[in-house]
């Protein structure tokens, strides 16, 4: 999850998500809406706003194959050209000094052998392994192979003081922790403690000019603290077995000693004694959680974000108690697998007669599917509380009849004067939380078609 640093004015949050983009809000979670126009790929990966969002409107967004910028907000967005190669990009990290440097380093994580992305990338007449750090200096418009070329990195952080100290970390999953000290051109490998090679995430104090500090969270369990820009480390007390996806810390951690972790058996747990002790938030409703978020403004508003593995989760008072902000789900048509592959789970959306995938930039991910032929169906089955059809209305668009679990809902038409994307054109909520089926059965006249392209779905209230 990423906040902008004018939250406190602009309440402006965005999730990535698995298989729905990037989900945003403009009012502190108390609405959510879907923002992928552009967005090559559902399945969104690392994430990072500029520090300037508030006039600039810049954010990115790492998949499976590229990276993906927006200049406005999450309005739309735009793929990097990143060498001319796909990519899976996993770590993101935006200088302090966005607007004055244009820095932006990027970790790739390919995934090794077996990887649909080409093993190397040309710069120069000069061929680098396409895994490592890359370095952008203009915004993301071109890009670099830096010293740290070949181990897969999947967390990038940078110093608050980049400027002026023009530091880094990596951390790689499989080959451990670099520094850098020149603005990510070249990268030294950092020693920890035993045989941890094995690092999930590196995040770095917002005083660390000054107070050097930095943590690790290795993928095997616990949790690692160095005071002295990562000569040393010192494992946390009682984090031996403890599994961290994500740690932030608080805007005023130099005088707080505030953070909080992601973890996949405790939920959220705080530490307010630079991590001497760190306590489970009881009233936390869930015990996967893998993301966290701070308010810029924690030391008034007390504002922290978690998304766990069934919510988005807000508390305003610290970490004490949490609301559930039920955000949507949003499934793409394109996570339909054919349902007739050996090992392939059922598709998510199952198709029945003849639909087509019409790709466009102005769909949501990219691409929507469309059939000419009545009484075609698409039929989603989901386990949940509530159901939105997004769809293309238009002058060359038809009628469709809908079903929930079995009953008819009526008839919508998708016809309007002019092509309107991504429209919400039926929803349902406070359904019992159970599985259900949808059912849209295509009825267009001559001349006209029936898209679908994504729905919506809602849990809250699932136990």
């Amino acid at each position: 999850m990423s906040m902008s640093p004018n939250y406190v004015n602009d309440q402006t949050l965005f999730a990535n998500t698995y298989g729905g983009g990037n989900l945003w809000t403009a009012t502190g979670a108390a609405s959510w809406f879907f923002q992928n126009s552009g967005m090559l790929l559902p399945y969104t990966d690392a994430a990072a706003i500029s520090p300037n969002f508030a006039a600039d409107k810049t954010a990115f967004s790492g998949t499976a194959g590229n990276l993906e910028r927006t200049t406005n907000g999450g309005t739309t967005y735009q793929k990097m050209a990143m060498l001319g190669a796909t990519a899976h990009v996993r770590g993101l990290a935006v200088s302090p000094a966005f607007a004055q440097d244009g820095t932006v380093l990027i970790g790739v994580n390919n995934g090794g052998e077996g990887s649909v992305n080409p093993p190397y990338v040309t710069y120069q007449g000069k061929q680098y392994p396409n895994e490592g750090v890359f370095l952008s200096t203009n915004q993301g418009n071109n890009w670099i192979p830096t010293g740290l070329s070949g181990p897969p990195v999947n967390s990038v952080a940078i110093s608050p003081g980049f400027a002026s100290d023009r530091t880094a970390f990596a951390a790689s999953a499989s080959k451990g922790l670099y520094k850098s000290t020149d603005g990510g051109l070249t990268w030294a490998s950092v020693s920890l403690p035993g045989s941890l090679v094995q690092i999930g995430v590196v995040v770095v104090s917002p005083a660390f000019p000054t107070d050097q500090t930095v943590y690790v969270a290795p993928i095997t369990g616990s949790l690692l603290k160095s005071t002295n820009g990562g000569a040393t480390w010192t494992a946390l007390p009682r984090t031996a077995n403890l599994l961290v996806l994500d740690i932030q810390l608080s805007p005023n951690y130099a005088s707080d000693q505030t953070f909080f972790a992601a973890t996949i058996q405790s939920g959220v747990m705080k530490s307010t004694n630079d991590g001497t002790t760190m306590i489970p938030q009881s009233a936390f409703p869930d015990e996967f959680v893998t993301a966290v978020a701070i308010s810029p403004n924690y030391t008034n508003d007390r504002t922290v974000f978690a998304a766990a593995y069934h919510s988005i989760y807000k508390s305003t008072n610290g970490g004490s108690t949490w609301t559930d902000t039920t955000p949507p789900a949003r499934i793409e048509e394109s996570r339909t697998v054919d349902s007739n592959t050996t090992g392939q789970p059922p598709p998510t959306i199952a198709y029945q007669g003849s639909w087509s995938s019409t790709s466009s930039a102005s769909a949501s991910t990219s691409a929507y599917m469309t059939t000419t032929t009545s009484q075609n169906t698409a039929l989603l089955n989901f386990t949940g509380t509530g159901v939105r059809w997004v769809s293309l209305m238009g002058p060359l668009q038809g009628s469709a009849t809908i079903l929930l679990d079995g009953v008819s809902q009526g008839t919508v038409s998708l016809t309007a004067a002019t092509n309107q994307y991504q429209q919400t054109v039926w929803q349902t909520q406070g359904l019992p939380c159970a599985p259900h089926t949808f059912t849209v059965s295509a009825t267009p006249q001559s001349g006209q078609s029936v898209t679908l392209d994504a729905f919506d779905i809602w849990i809250d209230g699932c136990p």
